[in-house]
């Protein structure tokens, strides 16, 4: 198990911050590294919808399907992966704040086998890369781009 939290907060409303990161098609956008993420379920998102990630890592072509455990709207959105090499459980939670919304985002990696040490070598850039990917978030959303 290896726990990445970070947060952010961004100067937009909550409703506004947690539509842009509910939809996983604004992933590409605001995610400093290549990645394509996609609804893999049709009818609006909820708790048992499912999504498609693909993305690099390590110079390998790496695929994950996530399921929505989660679905407060404007305030959470879990995923819990049901494909891919490393098993998590990501919780994204939105609150306001006096300066517009708090993203928490935490997510727990179960990884087994050999993954479990290249995990454990690799969990600090994995939260380097989730806060860049929140600060590009912020800088996008408070500027209007998004």
């Amino acid at each position: 198990m290896a726990i990445s939290e970070v947060t952010v907060v961004i100067r937009r409303s909550p409703g506004d911050v947690f539509g842009v990161l509910s939809d996983v098609e604004n992933t590409s956008k605001w995610y400093p590294k290549p990645v394509t993420e996609r609804w893999t379920s049709e009818g609006p998102v909820g708790v048992g919808s499912t999504r498609r990630s693909e993305a690099r890592a390590f110079g390998l072509r790496v695929k994950n399907d996530a399921e929505v455990t989660v679905f407060d709207r404007d305030q959470a959105l879990g995923l819990k992966s049901i494909s891919g090499a490393v098993p998590f459980d990501t919780i994204i939670r939105v609150n306001p704040v006096e300066e517009g919304s708090s993203v928490h985002w935490v997510t727990d990696l179960r990884p087994h086998g050999i993954f479990t040490v290249i995990v454990a070598l690799t969990m600090r850039a994995h939260t380097r890369t989730t806060r860049q990917g929140l600060l590009n978030l912020k800088a996008l959303m408070e500027s209007g781009v998004l």
